[in-house]
């Protein structure tokens, strides 16, 4: 295997899983600029179809990440900062988790979210929590 960077290995998964299955899409803030460069080359290599730049509106982005696994896509949900899941909890907790089981399981929800956090790198308050222990369990 060879040595990259975290950020690398980050794009070679999507392109891995995006060439591996057409259904695939991948959806987000600034995922056209790539401002991290964790979706760098994959709106040139895969079209406007499967990579969806999105405005700021992260209860959109969850509930269009729902609507679309509904419907046979398996999303990549990008939320650029952990501290925006907060604003697209509504989806998460009563959508993502629960509708395979609402459904009798007849709905699958392919959704990968993926997002930066930490602190270190000065992106303010707002941009540096870490949620994950809220989707835990």
């Amino acid at each position: 295997m060879p040595r990259m960077r975290f950020i690398q290995a980050i794009n070679l998964a999507l392109v891995e899983e995006m060439e591996r299955d057409p259904r695939t899409i991948l959806i987000g803030e600034d995922v056209e600029a790539s401002i991290f460069g964790d979706t760098r080359g994959l709106l040139d290599r895969f079209g406007a179809d499967r990579v969806r730049n999105t405005p700021i509106s992260e209860q959109t982005l969850t509930g269009m990440a729902v609507g679309a696994a509904a419907c046979g896509r398996r999303v990549i949900l990008h939320m650029m900062f952990s501290n925006f899941i907060y604003t697209g909890f509504d989806a998460i907790a009563n959508q993502m988790a629960k509708l395979r089981l609402m459904s009798g399981g007849q709905v699958a929800l392919p959704i990968t979210v993926i997002a930066s956090y930490g602190g270190g790198r000065s992106t303010a308050a707002q941009h540096s929590d870490t949620p994950f222990s809220l989707l835990m369990n």
